[in-house]
């Protein structure tokens, strides 16, 4: 691509239903806006600048039903909040598990959910587990360009919906596993599903999993050029049992049967440090961590027969990492295993919550951590304008107890000029006539600062509660938020002097977990925390969330009244603390004193809350 006058990419979803990639040079179509959608079946318009391939524009041509659909292709797919919340990180491990062993029933029934909760995350993974696991697709390109045109603001159609479920059924009855053999048997000529490969690990994620994505497509030769991808197998769509509109629909919630102990492993759970603590001196959290890898999440039933894994007798010697990564059954694993079972039925019910909590966490950091490590990444420009106070509501796809300090953390993906220039004048349009001061940066995969916390809710509740009593430019913020679970709101911001370095991946695999590169929960060390307070500078000119009186708005029902009164007087029993502290000598960091200038505000809040108790 000439670096001044670039090619960009059309990724084009046709009257066919065949998805087509080509180059062309800049025109008008590359001004569109980046979530004009219209009409119901067709029509979208969207463009991306992921790297390296600058700029991809996806178009959509609207056509009838495929053949064979019982619904009309126009149908748009609205789910609704699922009636329960369960871990996405446990879900999708529950899908590739289910994968692996072909267990068709749970594949299915755990992407059906995805869909319903958070069909991005599921968009991303599903082209991972297609190569990871089995094999490349026949619907990859389509699943690349939905994935790519859902994060713009596409809405998927029925029978889109129901074509994503049918390839997790087909690849899941698959009996083959993807071969990588250097230009072998490669199906050269296969230039959509080439460019699909290439998209995909444009748009980010796990290092692995954007390397083989390169190396399915070929890679690239020393002078730039992508060559010619080896591919090999292809699996055609309704190769597996037929998918129906039902199995779709029971995606609202996970059936008990379909949730595998399998999938709560060191991913996405602490069962790893559960167990080492239940293991004492005979097995080390590294070597328990192997041995989960080795016999329970890494076994696929594409490299011969997934059984029962039998000590030898004797017991070897080696109980090394590596030696129980080639086969070799430890001693200790019976018992181990015996005790994992358990531990991962509770990983199952720990993550289930009814989404209408106010404190019903859905990601496993934010259990049982320290208060004030847990971090949220956000993708910029939004993650800087949160911390220099311009920006009040977040919009995410879980649910939290986090009430107090959240830390801030840039992802990899660095915002084009007209993303910036746009979220600027969305905020100088809200706020006219304040005095706002945008950063002169927006740093990736940095720490920024941190927020104070004051509503973490489902975003029907943020609508039918709070929205009614805070101030009318709240009322225009929140328009601006794409279509989430729920909704932070922040009360206080703070940012760092100076942003350091921090990379997501990096850090949540130290401690042998995996997360995607978008919005994300995770828990922060001490030390980092630590250092972070110390260079942090409280914002005078934040914008700030006003509230009504309760009573000039719809009164919320006794149980969210009471959620709130138990929230503010955990927060007032850490301010006392706090306030304490201080007297005694203690030098606080800026962001507890933050809390403490937030006392009255607090105490005026439960005033309120106390009194609408009183008269139900």
């Amino acid at each position: 691509m000439n670096a001044t006058n670039p090619e960009v990419l059309y990724a084009v979803w046709g009257a066919d239903h065949q998805v087509t990639f080509q180059w062309e040079r800049p025109s008008a179509a590359v001004e569109w806006s980046a979530s004009a959608v219209q009409g119901a079946g067709g029509d979208f318009r969207g463009i991306r600048e992921p790297q390296p391939v600058n700029r991809v524009v996806f178009v959509r041509v609207a056509a009838a039903a495929p053949p064979g659909l019982a619904r009309s292709d126009t149908a748009k797919w609205q789910p609704t909040n699922p009636s329960e919340r369960l871990s996405i990180q446990l879900v999708k491990s529950n899908m590739q598990k289910a994968i692996r062993r072909n267990l068709s029933p749970a594949a299915v029934a755990s992407a059906a959910y995805l869909l319903w909760a958070d069909s991005l995350a599921f968009l991303r993974r599903l082209p991972v587990l297609c190569l990871e696991d089995v094999a490349a697709h026949q619907s990859l390109p389509q699943v690349v360009w939905l994935m790519g045109a859902t994060e713009l603001g596409y809405g998927l159609l029925q029978s889109e919906a129901l074509m994503l479920v049918q390839v997790v059924a087909d690849i899941c009855a698959w009996p083959n596993r993807l071969k990588l053999t250097p230009r072998v048997g490669g199906l050269e000529e296969n230039k959509q599903l080439r460019w699909a490969c290439i998209l995909r690990a444009a748009y980010g994620g796990m290092a692995g999993d954007i390397a083989r994505f390169q190396r399915v497509a070929g890679g690239r030769s020393d002078s730039g050029q992508w060559l010619a991808p080896h591919i090999g197998h292809v699996v055609p769509l309704g190769s597996g049992a037929p998918v129906s509109m039902q199995q779709l629909e029971a995606g609202q919630t996970l059936a008990a049967e379909h949730r595998l102990t399998i999938a709560a492993d060191f991913h996405c759970t602490d069962v790893v440090d559960q167990l080492a603590e239940l293991m004492g001196a005979e097995a080390e959290a590294p070597e328990i961590m192997s041995a989960i890898w080795a016999f329970r999440s890494a076994p696929n039933i594409r490299d011969g027969p997934v059984g029962e894994f039998v000590v030898s007798d004797p017991p070897p010697e080696d109980n090394s990492q590596a030696a129980i990564r080639s086969g070799v059954v430890p001693r200790w694993w019976p018992r181990a295993e015996a005790m994992l079972e358990p531990l991962c039925e509770a990983s199952w019910n720990k993550s289930n919550r009814k989404l209408t909590a106010v404190a019903s966490p859905t990601n496993q950091f934010s259990q049982n951590k320290l208060p004030g490590t847990m971090c949220l990444t956000l993708h910029q420009p939004a993650a800087s304008l949160l911390v220099h106070g311009l920006s009040r509501l977040v919009g995410v796809n879980f649910m939290s107890d986090c009430c107090s300090t959240l830390w801030i953390h840039a992802s990899g993906r660095a915002p084009t000029l007209e993303q910036i220039r746009n979220a600027q004048s969305e905020i100088s349009r809200i706020h006219p006539s304040a005095n706002l001061q945008f950063p002169q940066s927006y740093p990736t995969n940095a720490l920024l600062g941190c927020i104070e916390v004051s509503h973490w809710v489902p975003t029907n509740e943020f609508s039918q509660t709070l929205l009614p009593r805070a101030d009318p430019s709240v009322a225009v913020e929140a328009e601006l938020l794409a279509s989430t679970a729920s909704v932070v709101v922040a009360s206080d911001a703070s940012r760092l002097l100076l942003a350091f370095s921090l990379d997501m991946s990096v850090e949540v695999n130290a401690r042998g977990l995996k997360a995607e590169m978008h919005s994300m929960l995770w828990a922060l060390n001490k030390p980092t925390v630590s250092r972070a307070e110390k260079g942090l500078q409280k914002h005078t000119h934040q914008l700030q969330v006003s509230w009504s009186s309760s009573s000039e708005a719809a009164a919320p029902d006794q149980a969210q009244l009471v959620k709130r009164q138990k929230g503010l007087q955990k927060k007032l029993r850490q301010v006392a603390e706090l306030v304490q502290k201080q007297a005694d000598g203690v030098q606080l960091q800026i962001n507890q004193l933050t809390k403490i200038e937030s006392q009255a505000a607090m105490e005026a809040e439960l005033s309120e809350v106390l009194q609408l108790l009183a008269t139900m």
